[in-house]
């Protein structure tokens, strides 16, 4: 996990200064969840960023690495303040990516960044329906990339080599690319396994996150939205108990114990979308049963209203965002929240950080 947040972190705090798999007897309720048909069952947490719902939101639908600099300069920094990504593949090196490689971020349907343990992330792209991959696969033949076959697939695999300026010009994971032209899908990774993995999930539906029960209800209950991380209550937990906020204030010591004992989650999910012209932060856990998720509701709640940021030493209200409605839906509790400021990139780097003492654990 640590590696994906000093990347996303690196990407706002750089804006802030300057799909499918084999078909299913039902479609995807979202494109959450279709994204999650190519996560690999193992994978422990998953970082999503809807590019063409960013790119509806600020009304530059048409918005390709063909546009001018300008238009996609303007685009990219309301990632810093109206909207917020959880993925960015390259997105540090976005301004000369397009002319490295043919593409960039606003070629983008959705991405995902996946973490597995003892392992590099990985990344799967969704690009538009109409995107032509002729010029990546031109770079790959002329870079001297070789070609191998896996899963009906062909991985373009390089060696590490740090003086290639094309390199530079990108993310590593590029050292092994599965090229799905026709489902218009790039599967990258530093590490070949980590790629046939993601094939693996993409052919077999119960070898991905998409079979996963507390996976799939969790990105279910999110639904469309416009960024988002689902991570499993172990990461979550174990992140937590090696806190850098640790040790707790005397404060909120206090409330836990009141609460205690707090009821086992299974998934967490944090996300948004913008409803009414103003986003929509949406936090969601996902428990074993309706009961625990009845238990635990009001615990949650106290904790979003009493609680506050240990990274920012605010409460949330000021800090983060204030609740608008808590609620048991199914197994799940779900979390309404209004960002403050209107700044959902804050939700995304309250996970990033574990700023997370609402989701705190038993």
């Amino acid at each position: 996990m640590q590696k994906v947040a000093s990347s996303a972190l690196a990407f706002f705090i750089v804006l802030s200064l300057s799909a499918c798999g084999p078909s299913q007897s039902s479609a995807p309720a979202s494109d959450l969840a279709a994204a999650l048909a190519s996560a690999p069952s193992d994978a422990s947490e998953v970082w999503y960023t809807h590019w063409a719902l960013l790119k509806k939101y600020e009304g530059v639908e048409s918005l390709t690495s063909q546009s001018s600099m300008d238009r996609r300069r303007e685009f990219m920094l309301t990632l810093s303040k109206d909207q917020a990504g959880a993925s960015g593949y390259a997105v540090t090196r976005f301004f000369r990516h397009a002319e490295a490689w043919g593409w960039d971020s606003t070629d983008l349907v959705w991405e995902i960044t996946l973490t597995r343990e003892s392992q590099p992330p990985a990344y799967v792209l969704r690009f538009r329906d109409d995107f032509d991959f002729a010029a990546i696969l031109t770079h790959f033949d002329e870079r001297g990339f070789t070609q191998s076959q896996y899963n009906g697939a062909t991985i373009y695999s390089h060696e590490m080599d740090l003086k290639a300026d094309w390199l530079r010009q990108t993310e590593f994971a590029i050292l092994n690319t599965a090229v799905l032209a026709g489902d218009k899908v790039l599967a990258l990774s530093t590490s070949i396994d980590s790629v046939k993995a993601i094939l693996d999930a993409r052919r077999d539906r119960g070898r991905s996150l998409a079979g996963d029960e507390a996976f799939s209800a969790a990105a279910d209950r999110l639904g469309e939205v416009a960024a988002a991380a689902l991570s499993r209550s172990a990461e979550v937990c174990a992140d937590l108990a090696q806190s850098v906020f640790a040790p707790l204030p005397d404060s909120l010591k206090t409330l836990l114990d009141q609460l205690s004992p707090l009821q086992a989650y299974r998934a967490l999910g944090i996300g948004y979308r913008y409803e009414s012209e103003k986003p929509l932060g949406l936090l969601v856990l996902h428990y074993a049963s309706a009961a625990d998720a009845q238990a635990d509701l009001e615990a949650r709640k106290r904790l979003l209203e009493e609680g506050y940021s240990l990274r920012l030493r605010r409460t949330y209200s000021e800090a983060l965002f204030k609740l608008d409605k808590a609620s048991v839906e199914g197994s799940d509790i779900v979390l309404r929240v209004n960002p403050a400021n209107d700044m959902p990139r804050r939700l995304i780097e309250m996970v990033f950080t574990r700023d997370l003492i609402f989701a705190a654990c038993p």
